[in-house]
């Protein structure tokens, strides 16, 4: 079996992996004990994640040129496919909020969304989404190509076997009040389609040919990104 790029980036940080997709948050989604308001006001980070995910997909879409040419033809057909995802995400955000009355401006409990002095009810970004935000938008136009891939990876990856781990900790017995949202948020990331599209991500960044070796400035930078997406991702999750 040739060396895999992904596979080292997930045992370096075995650690912090289990930390991001193993969260209170999720095992709570899982046996869908969640109340409202805290999935409320994930819901509302998560969307506002997303709008910083546009930016990072087209920052790569428009700096394709410099990936290796044997990638680039996958590369526009995953991106692509990335854009419609997130795209038809921020539908499905919208809907699940309306549909089982979730707040989509919420904060969390002791939490003020202040804005100029005032608090407003107005989508506002913690500070946990705003660090994630800006180190995609930063990664997408100073980072190198391949460190950009690296990170939509991860952080795809990451949501993948989150919301996987969550689905094998469901439980019948004593829903709670947002038990119909979470299981269509946990049938929606942990699907077999989007374990595929994760797949496809991972197999482009291995064909990146990225020495394992920690003294390689590329293998290096790769695990910068790594270990930060994952800090980013246990941060990002409500706090339980």
């Amino acid at each position: 079996m040739s060396a895999s790029l992904t596979r080292h980036l997930i045992s370096t940080f075995a650690s912090a992996y289990d930390r991001a997709t193993q969260h209170a948050f999720l095992k709570a989604a899982g046996e869908r004990t969640l109340d409202k308001q805290t999935l409320s006001a994930w819901l509302t980070q998560d969307y506002i994640y997303t709008r910083g995910y546009l930016k990072l997909v087209g920052l790569i879409l428009s700096r394709y040129t410099e990936a290796p040419i044997t990638v680039r033809r996958q590369l526009i057909k995953l991106l692509s496919t990335g854009l419609s995802n997130v795209s038809e995400e921020q539908a499905f955000f919208l809907k699940q909020a309306e549909d089982h009355e979730l707040d989509i401006r919420a904060v969390p409990a002791g939490v003020k969304a202040v804005l100029f002095g005032e608090v407003r009810p107005y989508m506002l970004p913690l500070p946990e989404t705003s660090a994630y935000v800006d180190f995609m938008v930063a990664t997408g136009t100073q980072g190198t190509i391949e460190e950009a891939l690296v990170l939509l990876w991860a952080t795809e990856k990451c949501y993948l076997e989150a919301w996987t781990f969550a689905s094998q900790r469901v439980k019948a017995e004593n829903p709670g009040p947002a038990a119909d949202a979470l299981d269509k948020f946990i049938h929606n990331w942990s699907s077999p389609e989007f374990r595929a599209f994760v797949d496809e991500i991972g197999e482009l960044v291995d064909q990146l040919q990225i020495p394992l070796d920690k003294t390689d400035q590329r293998c290096e930078r790769a695990e910068g990104v790594m270990y930060r997406v994952l800090y980013l991702e246990e941060m990002f999750w409500p706090r339980m």
